[in-house]
């Protein structure tokens, strides 16, 4: 998310770069996501504004779609990195499973051979 954040801030750096400020910039809601500090009304959160409203022809129509393709890519970085932490994890897991395994196997043999002991005991005992 926050690399989400930051790719609409270069959005707004490039709007404002282009003397789309004010009104006809973009606009980001106050931390935690309540409006304020200049979202607006309508609960739009980093939404640019068309800077037709301003009375402006719309001199940047790439804009928005180049900054789409960043926010996409930046999604799919998100989602690879997730992806290689979770297989990072299901590693561990796999290999504390096989430790587990192994300290279950050798304490069965062990137990075995403690019974057989018991048992060879007892006999000679009886006998």
């Amino acid at each position: 998310m926050a690399a989400q954040w930051a790719l609409a801030d270069e959005l707004a750096a490039d709007f404002a770069a282009r003397g789309l400020t004010g009104a006809g910039g973009v606009r980001r809601p106050a931390p935690g996501g309540r409006p304020g500090g200049g979202a607006a009304a309508g609960g739009r959160g980093a939404v640019p504004l068309s800077p037709r409203r301003r009375g402006r022809p719309a001199t940047v129509p790439g804009a928005r779609v180049r900054a789409v393709g960043r926010i996409g890519k930046a999604q799919e970085d998100g989602a690879a990195a997730l992806a290689e932490l979770m297989s990072r994890y299901v590693e561990r897991l796999e290999t504390r499973l096989g430790e587990l395994k192994d300290t279950a196997l050798t304490t069965r043999a062990e137990v075995r051979e403690l019974r057989a002991q018991s048992h060879r005991a007892a006999r000679r005992a009886g006998a």
